[in-house]
């Protein structure tokens, strides 16, 4: 969900948008772990916060993506291998992936609804950051 997104349209119309933001604990979460790993800190305790926000996102996940959700967790705190092979061969069996279509959307904001006539063919770029 990170960087910019991009709207395209085929025809000439008026279009209602609306922006939506949110904190994103996923990217946060991941970003900090990957420095705490990097210096060799606090390694266990950044495996035992990725699974409990990756059971939150589980919770209101569906289908194969609550199962994998659920299935990372678990891999993140078993024993066996080092944090950095837990959490880098979750990154690779596509943790990012299923995170960024599940997002927790904590302290949303939305914007007011806005109006705008496109002409065809028209693209405009929203960011979510």
């Amino acid at each position: 969900m990170n960087g910019p997104r991009r709207f395209c349209s085929t025809k000439s119309a008026t279009w209602e948008f609306q922006i939506s933001a949110w904190d994103d604990e996923y990217h946060t979460w991941l970003h900090n772990a990957e420095v705490k790993l990097a210096a060799s800190v606090d390694e266990e305790l950044m495996m035992l916060e990725g699974e409990k926000l990756l059971k939150r996102l589980a919770e209101s996940a569906k289908g194969k993506d609550k199962k994998a959700l659920t299935d990372f967790a678990k891999q993140l705190v078993t024993s066996g291998s080092t944090p950095g092979e837990r959490l880098t061969a979750a990154l690779a069996a596509g943790l990012s992936n299923i995170a960024d279509r599940n997002p927790l959307r904590n302290l949303e904001t939305l914007s007011d609804s806005r109006i705008s006539a496109l002409r065809a063919p028209s693209c405009r770029i929203r960011c979510l950051v």
